[in-house]
């Protein structure tokens, strides 16, 4: 179980860890027996939580407007800019299975009545009544804002076509050559731009990805040092040999509300994503893109494979209210809706990842992996834009001078930022079926997703005043065009290199700013002696 302690990062102590021989039987490729859940995952017919209607409102409201026994005597509030009667025609026709809510009173104890928050409203319809066509109607209505269903939930990775192959099998085997910072699977594969093989004696692929994303040329000077990073996930294996000694500094399961996130159907998700975010430089398996940032492991799972938005939703607001100690903080959702979409199409989760991009976090969000548009909900409403750093996924290719879309069945859409390697059977990380096994098998935005992370911790480490939109206009403008054939682009190809460099040039042109305004006012009043 991870240590809730804010204990600072422990010191690097590469000569300690790991000789050549220990370092050959702890390479382990998992054996299968942790077989994953998405091969088994079908689209349920039902994409909605039955009966929900989450409404934002233009002002504050109180949810005894609409009770049922209120709305008996019509007692019309004493808010002209909402058609009230209207929408109580629609709560009459459908019929309230239980009174309206605020949306964001977690813990019931209610919401000061001038709140922002206080806008928003869970509206508990029967749960055979048509939750599309109901969130229609009241888009229409004065003085409401947005209305839509609410999504069930999944990981993004859930519905891939694991069975569909990439462009080009594995090649040859290993090539000899020295690992990245002496970690066994962080190897180019005998290509500078990075290319997957495998290790005939484990049958592990390498980290060719660190290569392909120019990484790296940065891991060698750069680690994330200085930066929290919170994984929102499905749940983790923290005792894996990668994510343990001082690893993780802070763990929480959102529903049972204690430190245990080791309990679930899809604790293999979580792992594996950590892996890749920040498994340990500790010469015994793998490189994490920020392999010395501050991790949070935070399971908004209940451990009985929930698909509730709530319970992510709340778990952006926790993260995002909880004190990092001056450290910038990188949150990072890994969920889509049950049918592999966009989980903005969430207003709850929608609403918090706002909050916590308003709040000073900068929130990156995996975009699915179901060939769905991702700027879309799955009853083809736009979803309202929140300005998160929308993640897609690439597949692989062993020509390293092009970089394509993943396959055809993988979430595309124009607010997606940037896209990282993704391939479904070429990404090595940690598997939850032992401490000292990894997988080839992981992939689409689930995967990608950490990589961008992780090269945000990069950034910040190199220049922690860097804000959320700054962090998204770099990540957009150096990354490299991916090939589409059909016109829908994926944002750019995560470039770590370039993305750590001009976020180094940020930061000699805010410190340029900062020492004009400086010599402006000096001159202004005077210095010194003048």
């Amino acid at each position: 179980m991870a240590d809730e302690r804010e204990d600072e990062a422990t010191p690097k102590r590469a000569t300690e860890r790991g000789s050549a021989s220990a370092r050959d039987t702890r390479e382990r490729l998992c054996t299968g027996e942790c077989t994953r859940a998405r091969t088994r995952a079908v689209a349920d017919e039902s994409w909605w939580q039955p009966g929900l209607v989450v409404v934002e409102f233009l002002n504050p409201v109180e949810p005894e407007w609409f009770a049922e026994a209120n709305r008996a005597g019509r007692p019309e509030p004493n808010a002209p800019w909402l058609d009230v009667f209207t929408v109580w025609d629609v709560l009459d026709e459908h019929g309230l299975a239980h009174d309206p809510e605020w949306t964001f009173d977690y813990d019931a104890s209610g919401l000061s009545p001038d709140s922002d928050r206080a806008r928003f409203i869970n509206f508990r319809f029967r749960p055979d009544e048509d939750v599309v066509s109901i969130s229609a109607l009241m888009r229409g209505m004065r003085g409401v804002v947005f209305a839509a269903p609410e999504p069930l939930l999944a990981a993004p990775d859930e519905l891939l076509d694991i069975s569909q192959p990439d462009d080009l099998p594995l090649v040859g085997s290993r090539p000899n050559e020295t690992p990245l910072l002496n970690e066994p699977l962080a190897t180019s594969g005998g290509d500078p731009n990075g290319k997957a093989v495998v290790n005939p004696a484990t049958q592990l692929q390498n980290q060719w990805y660190l290569f392909r994303c120019e990484a790296d040329d940065v891991l060698t000077g750069r680690a994330g040092r200085g930066v929290v990073v919170a994984d929102i996930d499905w749940g983790f294996r923290v005792s894996h040999q990668d994510l343990t000694g001082g690893r993780i500094k802070f763990s929480l399961n959102v529903k049972e509300n204690n430190n245990d996130v080791t309990r679930g159907p899809r604790v293999e998700h979580g792992t594996a994503v950590l892996g890749l975010l920040g498994g340990d430089d500790n010469n015994a398996g793998m490189l994490g893109f920020a392999y010395e940032a501050e991790l949070w492991a935070i399971q908004a799972d209940n451990g009985k494979g929930s698909f509730d938005s709530g319970l992510w939703a709340r778990a952006i607001k926790i993260v995002s209210d909880r004190p990092s100690n001056g450290k910038p903080k990188v949150i990072l959702v890994e969920a889509s809706s049950n049918r592999g979409g966009n989980v903005e199409m969430s207003s709850r989760v929608r609403k918090e990842i706002i909050d916590a991009i308003s709040g000073g976090a900068i929130v990156c969000v995996a975009a699915g992996s179901a060939g769905l548009n991702a700027d879309d909900d799955h009853s083809g409403v736009n979803i309202p834009p929140t300005g998160s750093i929308l993640i897609g996924a690439t597949k692989y290719t062993a020509n390293t001078g092009l970089h394509q879309r993943g396959a055809s069945n993988w979430t595309r859409g124009d607010r997606i930022v940037v896209s990282a390697p993704g391939g479904i059977n070429h990404d090595v990380t940690c598997c939850n079926c032992a401490d000292d096994r990894y997988r080839n098998d992981f992939g689409g935005s689930s995967g990608a997703a950490p990589k961008v992370a992780g090269t945000i911790a990069l950034m910040l480490e190199e220049n922690p005043a860097l804000n959320h939109a700054q962090v998204r206009e770099i990540l957009r403008r150096t990354g490299r065009q991916i090939s589409v054939t059909d016109g829908k682009l994926i944002g750019t190809f995560l470039n770590t290199k370039e993305a750590v460099a001009e976020a180094a040039r940020a930061g000699g042109r805010m410190r340029q700013m900062f020492r004009r305004i400086g010599d402006f006012f000096g001159g202004l009043f005077g210095r010194g002696g003048d």
